[in-house]
Order: C-alpha cells, then structure tokens, then sequence
C-alpha cells in the first residue's frame, strides 16, 4: 500500500522539464533543431537518469517522480553533433507553476543544475551555433613618409572574430616590387619579430620573396600585433 500511495503521488505531483532546442546553422537565425540528445541525471541515486532525444518540433520532455525537492543536473550531448559550439550565456530556465519565474540556475560542462520541486513545470531554452574560424588582419605604416633607400616599419595586427580557436595560423606575404625586406642578422637583433623569408630568420630579401609568420594558434576573440 505505502508504494501504491507512494507511486500515485509521484505520478500527480512530481514535476517536469521541458528542453527547447534552438540553432543557428550559420545565417544568424536560431530554429528549433530536432535529434539532440540531452541527459536529465538527478543527484538523488534513488531517481533514474533519463536520457532523450529532441523531437521534430525542437523539444522533449522530462518527468521528475519524486515527493521531494530534487536537485538534477540538465547537459546536451555535442559529441552527438560536432561542429556546434554551445552558448552558456544563453541558457534560461522558467517555471511556469511560479509565473515563469527564472529558475536559479548553476553552470556545469554543456548545460546546468538546478532544484526541481513537486508540481514545478520547468522549461529550458538551449542555444548552440555554428562553429566558425574568423581571421583578420590589418597593415600600417602608421602615415610616414620616407626617401628612397630609406626604411619603414610596419605594424601588423591579426585577430580571430570567430568563436573556436584558429591552430596552425600562417601569415604569408609576398615582398613588393621595388622593395627589400630587413631581416636583420637574426633573432637576437630584435628586427625580424619571428617573420622567416624563404626560410631565413636574417638577411635582406629582395621583391617576389614569400615571408612568412608562424602566429600559432589564434584563439577565439582574441588579437595579436606584430
């Protein structure tokens, strides 16, 4: 009997969450997505994990049995669907038995924990985008004037606007007509800045010579200047 009753307050009054799924495929517009897989893992051992799939509309559902306040940990699956970047910022939670009020959210790897009570009805937005690489670079010889056989020094700024970082960035340029390139006589004299030209670190490079800058990996927001 003390299950049954147990079992039918459960069934009445354990509450639920409900995941909407948005994202951006690379235009700026976030749709509802359908076959992410989201995991619902309570804190009690007693409850069950559950783990469920988005639906055609962008959403699931979770059913919390417990007579209890219960704390549960939400997470999406990106493993499931590489090349999506998840916006943490982005997530919110409301509980439409409190008069969509938010719901105090703590931030974990790809998702959040929270408190669920009996009768809350929670719904969860998750925004992901795109995955994207988005290098710049900008060149100044910050207005001088010079003389033929005179030198000029130039300011190069690079930056990743993308949201992933950029491995392996090679800046390559290709000396100008009419031009040469210092190098110096190596690292130490502080002129070549790591720049290589047709290999070299050191000697002067005359027009149609391809220099090149090892800048590494660029991470995501993120700038240099060389």
């Amino acid at each position: 009997l003390e299950q049954t009753l147990r079992n039918l307050v459960t069934e009445l009054c354990g509450g639920t969450v409900t995941v909407q799924k948005l994202a951006d495929g690379g235009d700026g517009s976030f749709d509802p997505a359908a076959g992410w897989e989201f995991t619902l893992d309570p804190t009690n051992g007693a409850l069950p994990n559950q783990t469920k799939t988005i639906d055609v509309d962008g959403q699931l559902n979770f059913d919390i049995n417990a007579i209890f306040t219960e704390q549960v940990t939400l997470t999406e699956n990106l493993g499931a669907q590489p090349g999506y970047v998840y916006l943490a910022d982005q997530l919110v939670c409301t509980n439409s038995a409190n008069g969509n009020a938010a719901v105090p959210l703590t931030p974990v790897a790809n998702g959040a924990t929270f408190d669920v009570a009996p009768g809350d009805i929670i719904s969860c937005t998750f925004k992901n985008k795109r995955e994207f690489v988005d290098l710049g670079i900008a060149k100044t010889d910050g207005g001088v004037t010079t003389v033929p056989g005179g030198e000029v020094t130039y300011g190069i700024v690079y930056g990743n606007q993308g949201n992933v970082d950029a491995p392996n960035t090679v800046i390559t340029e290709t000396v100008p007509a009419d031009t040469t390139v210092d190098l110096g006589v190596g690292p130490a004299d502080g002129k070549n800045d790591a720049w290589l030209c047709d290999g070299s670190d050191s000697g002067v490079h005359g027009p149609g010579t391809v220099c090149t800058f090892a800048a590494g990996t660029v991470p995501a927001g993120a700038a240099g200047l060389m």
